[in-house]
């Protein structure tokens, strides 16, 4: 697209925030006064502007100048004058009150980060699948599924994805998608009565009746029985409301699908919460199974957890378990194990017999 000419439609004029070679900026200021300090750094910029009612909107010739652009206005205002300021970006000029905007700061992180913008803007990811065994004969009981890039020139490492997210509005979109992309490879890879593991983050989650739809649809448009899926809260140590959480165990298990927990015996992971949301499943924290086999308080409470979850019938899972001798010291404490001396995360699963 050249400059000064529009497109009649645009199908990327969405908070995603597409990454483009040219294209319009566009701010949506609410002050008069701050309006003005915004025109100046586009004029400094050299950009080619135009301003209607509370809307400035400026065209880039390419990402660098875009980079640019929000970078100063970033740095240039005060962290009051940013609050009052939403962007958009789109390749197309239409009505400028017809785009979703979003929080500049949120944009900005955005363009700064093109790559793991693109990450998850393609869904340039797929499902590595990790061995869960059986305590007593080792038997393949299930797989974790872990987020893992699907390029070579997008790499990430999982956390850092998922904190970008986080900060720039994404997190649900990406979480989403990656439960998709881990229902998918399970019909895929696995047969029936493997059990399927699937992490989700209960913050990307506000109203799990409208945002587990789309998961719950591609339950059925892959034919994955139910009962094979263990949805895993993966954040238990930043659950401040339980019964959100309680919320979306409930419609997981309405559904006929089973929850887990995960980190039991980390900070905030305790045996508290453990009574009060009665998972299906509990993963001991791998920090409580790392050198488990010399360390009598780190076995005491693994004990412990061993004795309360029997109590209410949750299954565990030591994860973490690295040695033969970590794992003689507490098999017969938990149900199942994983974790590198079992098997490292795979594209494939491991035949059975």
């Amino acid at each position: 697209m050249k400059e000064g000419e529009w497109m009649q439609t645009c199908n990327l004029c969405t908070t995603t925030t597409p990454i483009i070679p040219e294209g319009y900026l566009y701010l949506k200021v609410r002050q008069s006064e701050l309006k003005q300090k915004v025109l100046d750094l586009t004029y400094h910029c050299k950009m080619k502007v135009n301003s209607k009612n509370e809307v400035v909107s400026a065209y880039f010739s390419d990402w660098q100048q875009l980079e640019r652009i929000v970078s100063m206005t970033q740095s240039s205002l005060l962290d009051d004058e940013i609050d009052q300021i939403e962007g958009s970006i789109c390749d197309c000029h239409q009505d400028v009150y017809s785009f979703d905007y979003i929080p500049l700061t949120q944009l900005t992180l955005r363009v700064m980060n093109p790559e793991l913008l693109r990450v998850i803007d393609d869904r340039l990811f797929h499902s590595l699948m990790q061995p869960i065994v059986y305590a007593d004969t080792e038997s393949i009981y299930g797989y974790e599924f872990l987020l893992r890039p699907k390029s070579q020139l997008y790499t990430f490492i999982p956390g850092e994805l998922f904190a970008f997210a986080h900060h720039t509005g994404l997190q649900a979109k990406l979480d989403s998608d990656a439960r998709i992309q881990s229902i998918r490879t399970g019909s895929l890879m696995l047969e029936k009565g493997i059990k399927r593991f699937i992490n989700f983050l209960s913050s990307s989650i506000s109203e799990p009746e409208h945002c587990l739809k789309s998961t719950f649809q591609a339950v059925k448009d892959y034919r994955v029985d139910p009962e094979d899926l263990v949805f895993e809260v993966v954040e238990t140590e930043r659950v401040l409301n339980i019964n959100h959480l309680k919320e979306i165990f409930h419609e997981y298990r309405k559904f006929g699908m089973k929850v887990a927990l995960d980190d039991i015996g980390a900070r905030f992971s305790t045996l508290e919460v453990l009574r009060e949301l009665q998972p299906n499943y509990a993963k001991v924290d791998k920090h409580l199974v790392r050198n488990c086999h010399q360390d009598t308080a780190k076995l005491e409470q693994i004990m412990k957890i061993h004795d309360e979850a029997k109590i209410i019938g949750t299954e565990i899972i030591a994860e973490g378990v690295e040695t033969a001798e970590e794992w003689e010291a507490i098999k017969a404490y938990v149900d199942f194990g994983q974790g590198f001396f079992f098997g490292k995360p795979i594209k494939t699963p491991i035949k059975r017999g």
